[in-house]
């Protein structure tokens, strides 16, 4: 598929969370509810023609996940796993083995960007993005 933002296909390697992948269909995927109003406030398209839903927990790195997916013409763009901690050890150990994973899987990113936290009171999430991974 050629992404509606790039002249040519993505050939990034990928790896799955769960039972999604970037590029593939959501067609006959269950479960997902399309972002409200507010949540697309908060969380706002990227694209014009971009749609943002919530899926089921997923199990990824002997954890549950939650999941939000980003789709273009019924095809996930965006896969954002995240989980919610109290506590900002267990976030940092969970950061390092996420990126961890990540690097192996990807290589290590061209340039580290600042796009995930750790640790923000009151709610300690931990939120990660998978962008400009090379």
């Amino acid at each position: 598929m050629i992404w509606p933002f790039r002249k040519k296909k993505h050939s990034h390697p990928t790896f799955p969370v769960g039972d999604y992948r970037l590029d593939s269909t959501i067609s006959g995927l269950k479960g997902l509810t399309e972002f409200t109003s507010k949540e697309y406030e908060l969380i706002p398209r990227e694209f014009a023609t971009a749609q943002n839903f919530n899926a089921p927990t997923v199990h990824f790195l002997n954890r549950e996940w939650k999941l939000c997916l980003g789709v273009i013409d019924g095809r996930l763009y965006k896969i954002a796993p995240y989980i919610e901690f109290k506590d900002k050890t267990e976030a940092n150990a969970v950061a390092m083995e996420t990126l961890a994973y990540c690097m192996k899987e990807l290589g290590k990113p061209a340039k580290r960007q600042k796009r995930f936290s750790i640790g923000i009171p009151p709610m300690e999430t931990l939120c990660f993005r998978q962008e400009n991974l090379r």
